[in-house]
């Protein structure tokens, strides 16, 4: 990965504007887009997509690890690539689902490309030398599409948070994200 592409990616992240400049009509939720001040201990890419039914049963659980994880000195920073969903779309998607993080609209597919993002929803979680240290699933809740599991056992990208959080810098590591394909 290029050092300057993903530099890149994230000050466009962190430059665009509001959902509620873009439709006054309707309050979203307090966008934060630093809870830190320096610099973050990591940078959690979430890629969804608002029609996809895994991204949608999943968006509770990346609320819950923004809501954990925010205030100990992790970014948060969703992603829709591609063109299939206008903003309007996007931005019910995440009134629906109290997400309040930055959003890159990536319709180019040059964050996906980047940080070699294939399904929604997939985590990539970059450390600030701009290492990842992990690439997939947010947990295991979904065994492969249409088989879902009664109970998580598994919460892959909060174990890796942790780590980062408790001062550990984990060895990189990939699960298999189950979702929709992100179309190129």
């Amino acid at each position: 990965m290029h050092r300057s592409i993903l530099a890149a990616l994230l000050l466009l992240a962190l430059a665009v504007p509001t959902l509620a400049q873009e439709r006054p009509h309707v309050k979203p939720p307090r966008m934060e887009f630093s809870d830190v001040e320096e610099e973050p201990v990591a940078t959690l890419w979430v890629f969804l997509n608002t029609t996809c039914p895994v991204s949608i049963v999943e968006a509770p659980y990346i609320k819950a690890l923004r809501d954990t994880f925010a205030d100990k000195g992790v970014r948060f920073i969703g992603v829709f690539s591609g063109e299939y969903a206008d903003t309007s779309e996007i931005e019910d998607f995440l009134l629906k689902y109290h997400l309040t993080i930055p959003i890159l609209y990536d319709k180019d597919l040059l964050a996906a490309n980047s940080l070699g993002a294939d399904v929604t929803p997939q985590v990539v979680i970059v450390l600030p030398d701009e290492s990842v240290v992990y690439k997939g699933r947010i947990n295991d809740l979904f065994e492969r599409i249409g088989k879902r599991r009664q109970h998580i056992t598994r919460h892959d990208a909060r174990d890796v948070l942790r780590a980062i959080v408790d001062g550990k810098v984990p060895a990189f590591r990939s699960t298999e994200a189950v979702g929709c394909f992100i179309e190129r």
